[in-house]
């Protein structure tokens, strides 16, 4: 079937009607079958999956955090041992320098030896946000369960395994750095202008 026609089905049915329909299509049947083995047999999550499929939009979910672990050394661990990215990848995708990466990877394998655990979740991130260098990796994700999900601090706190007061300063220390950057930008922008 062509993306032509994919479009006309999906546009004369339902979303319903279509999935319905693929549920008993033997290519997807197939596509559940190697789902269904590689997860059993790699004991790999859906999330972890998805990732797989998905590479160059990772997404990251808020179950791997713990009280043990930065939130560097959470996330570099999990795209190095879950999503099996080297260093240099890592590094590429939450803009950070290779040997920062490394150290907060090896400081989380002699903390946590095991892997994490990367339970289904209606929480998750898009790695991308944490490359944004003008936040902390911390602030960056409070951030954005908080406006992507309207999320209050408590249930932030409860989701990144961190003491409310420590969420309720990340934010407002967040907050003031953006309204900073906004003002400064402000700044540059009359700067153009007058000249």
């Amino acid at each position: 079937m062509s993306e032509v026609q994919v479009k006309e089905v999906v546009n004369e049915k339902s979303r319903e009607e279509v999935l319905v329909s693929y549920r008993f299509n033997k290519d997807v049947k197939q596509l559940r079958d190697f789902y269904n083995d590689v997860k059993k047999n790699y004991d790999i999550s859906t999330l972890d999956m998805f990732n797989l499929i998905h590479h160059e939009e990772l997404f990251i979910s808020t179950k791997i955090f713990n009280k043990n672990l930065s939130a560097l050394e959470t996330i570099a661990k999990y795209l190095h041992e879950n999503i099996q990215l080297d260093f240099n990848e890592i590094a590429i995708l939450l803009n950070r320098n290779v040997k920062t990466v490394w150290q907060a990877y090896d400081f989380a394998k002699k903390k946590m030896p095991e892997k994490l655990a990367a339970e289904n979740t209606k929480y998750f991130f898009p790695v991308n946000v944490i490359a944004k260098r003008e936040l902390s990796v911390l602030e960056n994700i409070v951030l954005f369960l908080k406006k992507e999900y309207s999320l209050k601090l408590v249930k932030i706190a409860e989701l990144l395994q961190r003491d409310v007061k420590t969420i309720w300063t990340i934010n407002k220390r967040a907050e003031r750095k953006l309204v900073e950057m906004s003002i400064q930008d402000g700044m540059q922008e009359n700067a153009v202008k007058q000249q």
